[in-house]
């Protein structure tokens, strides 16, 4: 019980320290793991507690016919442990994870002792278990040291041999049984448990650790029932003592005693192991994704199908990919989640009526959450073309902020980026009228018509559905009718193609349908393509109405072609090592394999993860060069500083240079074979001023995208992403 106590003591204090530091520190005090799973072994002592570690008879007494009034001696049975052994098999993800556990253990019966000594001989009373369970982790980072939690619950099968205690005195010719614990048959040998523990781990390397662990378990079924026979011994001759004499008289028949009672383990185990970590590896020899002239058609359903306008700039488009099989390998966790952002008050295409205006903009993260977040929130009004800017810590902020007044105009658009990595979600729609109309975008699909020198064309389709008991749709007045944008808002030039080449008046009075298809050319930056149509006034009276809806696509199809299913871009020869003349500064080098001759190569940054440990001894992502990104300087490909910078524009920082892109290319006149010599300089976050790397562990992820350039004059390229994992040690 002692044990017990202190034990639960111990995990009340852990708890408040996990408190504290949660109230005290930021959220990435939280020890940041890798995805990937964790396997680990330990063995060590067990210690049964509680009634299952001393059972206790207590003393009773009786009139013996034919003697005076004597004693019934009780007596006590101690269990011990010897040994356990346990393998966890788990899964993290930041601060949280799960596990499963196997485990087993050996407890005995070490001796019976009753209040008035004899010589007694025991024999069986060992109970071995097998256990597995499941359940949730909880880790925190202790600078080198990392503390877990981790609760389990399941299942426990148990092997209990029969225990006998005989009087075993030197006037016996044989020992006298005077005591039997016996399973009854008809138990079952399963029962259910549960279990509370920690764990403080050493990392002996990058994959193994060294930890010690304690846990306390215990039984929760009733199901283990055991039959005690017994004799209590008394002195029949009143001499002070046990011998033959009092056996032959307490050992009769009418004396023996049958009792039932139930078996609950219950235990404190302490162990010692290893842990190896299985984390995200770089990538080395992957078929790449192809490029051509022509691709399959790929439909985009739309999410507001029939009711509700779809607006302008939709944001969760469903991606569209036109190609037969893609080769693309993304080198990354396999169950990580994509990170993103995603818009959830006021909905893409919300009306608000009477004057009435939303009090909050709320949005979410999917996927990976970030290390201290800072949103910036853009709202842009349609009518003047203004755009007001606000920041947030949080996933909400007062919308009334982002209005010009109480009275706002009648459409807006809004979206949210994080500073930091530049993930962005939205745009969205919403709109203050009190106009009654209904007219969407449906049946999106988009195709590749090939390349205009290092630019994709592509040709989107889709259908407008309009009704209004207002009036009809019409595009004829200054202002209105189809915008193409790119996924930072940028205009996107577009020839409107096929049957409708202008757009078409339709009719309110009944519903009506217009199919219409467009053409427009796009550079390597672009990712997405967002469109919608604004009509003109409905109401020739005081009421004003610009009925608007809009769809898109989220990620553009590949332009595949066959050529590329016999090319390999290998990577395995690229490695990071940190530059001597600044912390915040990475050298990618290396070499760069490609099978067949290549005529250039692009790098694109598509990712950076990071964390610090300690959290507070790194500021992150404090402008555009350190966000994750290639720098010019020191940079060369092939052995030339050649390199095409494109103008960054994923961290939407009014800081940005043509020294620092996230999109850089380098174009020979003549092929390219063999080993192709590769030095970036990357910028990622860094420690603060003063400190050195014993004071500031950084680890970094970084994707890049490889793009090679296969065929002279044509711009026919293959890629492949893959991603790195380094640190400042």
């Amino acid at each position: 019980m002692k044990i017990k106590i202190t034990y639960l003591c111990l995990l009340f204090a852990i708890g408040q320290l996990m408190g504290q530091n949660e109230r005290s520190a930021s959220p990435t005090s939280v020890l940041q793991n890798p995805l990937g799973f964790s396997l680990s072994l330990s063995s060590g002592i067990t210690t049964p507690t509680g009634i299952y570690k001393l059972f206790e008879r207590a003393n009773e007494s009786e009139d013996i016919a034919g003697a005076e009034s004597r004693l019934f001696y009780g007596y006590a049975k101690e269990r011990i442990g010897k040994s356990q052994f346990n393998l966890d098999i788990s899964y993290r993800f930041n601060s949280l994870g799960a596990g499963i556990s196997l485990g087993s253990f050996t407890h005995e019966t070490s001796g019976i002792t009753y209040n008035m000594k004899f010589p007694t001989r025991i024999e069986g009373g060992n109970i071995s278990g097998f256990y597995y369970g499941l359940g949730p982790d909880y880790h925190l980072s202790l600078g080198k040291i990392s503390l877990s939690t981790m609760f389990r619950g399941g299942f426990m099968n148990l092997d209990v041999t029969n225990f006998t205690a005989d009087y075993n005195g030197e006037d016996a010719e044989e020992p006298i049984t005077i005591l039997e614990t016996t399973l009854n048959p008809k138990n079952k040998k399963s029962t259910p448990y549960s279990s509370l523990g920690i764990r403080f781990s050493y990392p002996l390397s990058n994959k193994l650790s060294l930890f010690t662990k304690a846990d306390y378990l215990i039984a929760l079924g009733e199901k283990m029932e055991v039959t005690d026979s017994y004799y209590l011994p008394f002195d029949a001759d009143a001499n002070q003592n046990i011998s033959i004499f009092d056996v032959e008289h307490f050992t009769q028949r009418d004396y023996l005693k049958t009792e039932t009672r139930v078996i609950k383990p219950q235990m404190f185990n302490l162990g010692i192991g290893l842990s190896y970590t299985f984390p995200p590896t770089k990538a080395t020899d992957w078929n790449s994704t192809r490029s051509n002239k022509t691709s399959k058609t790929t439909r985009v359903g739309n999410p507001n199908n029939g009711g509700t306008p779809n607006p302008i700039h939709a944001t969760d488009w469903n991606s569209t990919r036109s190609n037969k099989t893609s080769k693309t390998t993304r080198m990354a966790n396999p169950n990580e989640q994509p990170r993103k952002i995603v818009l959830l008050t006021p909905k893409d295409g919300q009306h608000y009526k009477d004057g009435k205006m939303p009090k909050m903009l709320k949005w979410k993260v999917v996927g990976k959450p970030f290390t201290n977040p800072v949103y910036i929130i853009e709202m842009r009004n349609m009518q003047t073309k203004a755009i007001k800017i606000a920041k947030s810590k949080t996933t909400q902020i007062d919308a009334h902020k982002l209005f010009d007044t109480d009275k706002p105009s009648r459409h807006y658009i809004w979206r949210v980026t994080e500073q930091g990595s530049g993930i962005g979600g939205g745009p969205a729609n919403l709109f203050f009228d009190n106009c009654d109309f209904t007219m969407s975008v449906d049946n999106v699909s988009i195709d590749c018509k090939g390349y205009e020198g290092a630019n994709r064309k592509y040709e989107v389709c889709f259908d407008v559905n309009y009704q209004s008991s207002v009036g009809d749709l019409t595009f004829n007045n200054s202002g209105s009718g189809l915008f193409v944008e790119d996924q930072s808002n940028n205009a996107l030039n577009y020839t409107l193609t096929g049957s409708n080449t202008s757009l078409q008046t339709q009719t309110g009075a009944t519903q009506s349908t217009v199919h219409y298809c467009f053409e427009t050319t796009v550079n390597s930056s672009v990712n997405s393509i967002n469109f919608g149509l604004q009509g003109d006034d409905l109401d020739p009276g005081t009421l004003t109405c610009q009925p608007g809806a809009g769809n898109g696509v989220r990620d553009l199809p590949d332009c595949l072609c066959d050529e590329c299913d016999q090319i390999t871009i290998n990577t395995d020869g690229l490695e990071i090592t940190q530059n001597s003349q600044s912390p915040g500064i990475y050298n990618l080098t290396g070499n760069l394999n490609v099978n067949i001759p290549i005529y250039g190569v692009e790098f694109q940054f598509t990712s950076l993860d990071y964390n610090a440990a300690p959290n507070s001894c790194s500021q992150g992502v404090t402008d555009v060069e350190s966000s994750g990104i290639f720098l010019q300087s020191g940079s060369t490909i092939n052995n030339s500083s050649s390199i095409q910078f494109f103008n960054e524009s994923a961290s939407q920082s009014p800081n940005s240079n043509t020294n620092a892109s996230k999109d850089i290319k380098y174009m020979s006149n003549t092929a390219l074979s063999g080993a192709i010599p590769i030095n970036l300089s990357i910028g990622v976050p860094q420690p603060l001023q003063g400190l050195n790397t014993n004071c500031c562990q950084m680890d970094y992820t970084v994707c890049i995208l490889v793009k090679v350039f296969y065929e002279d004059g044509t711009c026919k390229t293959c890629q492949m992403t893959t991603c790195l994992n380094f640190n400042n040690q």
